[in-house]
């Protein structure tokens, strides 16, 4: 395994364990059962450590542009900039957020949406979009925008997806013995 790979499912790990730590235990339970599944947790939650929740220092940086520097948590724009670990992260909460945003109602979808953007902030990333000179901080507005339309795309695609294997489910002809 590559050392990428290793840092991807490291990330992923630690998205799936501060997911779990923020919406199970602190969120209602129509919340908490929503997002069960997709865990495929075997011993249940008690199983993950809770991490220490301070906030990491921004010292640690991969690029420096302009004025500041960007760190490995930052949620950055562009497509090339695909597997930068702050947006690998981002997907992997928005992956693991998407039926939780499905079953609640508006308050419990925008406690889903300030949980997403707070695991963000409290490790220490920013969310970034393309300006002229380069990347530019995004309001907290801006962000959970951002944070709710992924959502929303991510919930539409799985309904699509369902919908296809739906539609192949009813057209193939029963399997003979």
């Amino acid at each position: 395994m590559s050392n990428q790979e290793n840092e991807f499912n490291l990330l992923a790990d630690e998205a799936q364990k501060w997911l779990i730590e923020k919406v199970f235990y602190q969120k209602s339970t129509a919340i908490a059962t929503a997002i069960v599944p997709i865990f495929d947790l075997k011993d249940g939650p008690s199983s993950y450590p809770v991490e220490d929740p301070s906030p990491r220092p921004l010292t640690a940086c991969t690029k420096k542009t302009e004025s500041f520097c960007i760190n490995k948590y930052d949620v950055l724009p562009k497509r090339h900039l695909h597997y930068h670990p702050g947006n690998v992260r981002y997907r992997k909460l928005v992956h693991f957020s998407v039926s939780a945003f499905f079953m609640g109602d508006p308050k419990q979808k925008y406690a889903v949406v300030q949980n997403i953007y707070e695991l963000v902030v409290n490790d220490g990333g920013r969310f970034f979009k393309q300006g002229r000179k380069g990347f530019q901080k995004m309001s907290r507005s801006a962000a959970l925008n951002k944070i709710r339309t992924a959502l929303q795309s991510k919930l539409r695609l799985c309904q699509e997806k369902q919908a296809v294997q739906r539609f192949n489910v009813a057209i193939l002809p029963p399997q003979g013995p």
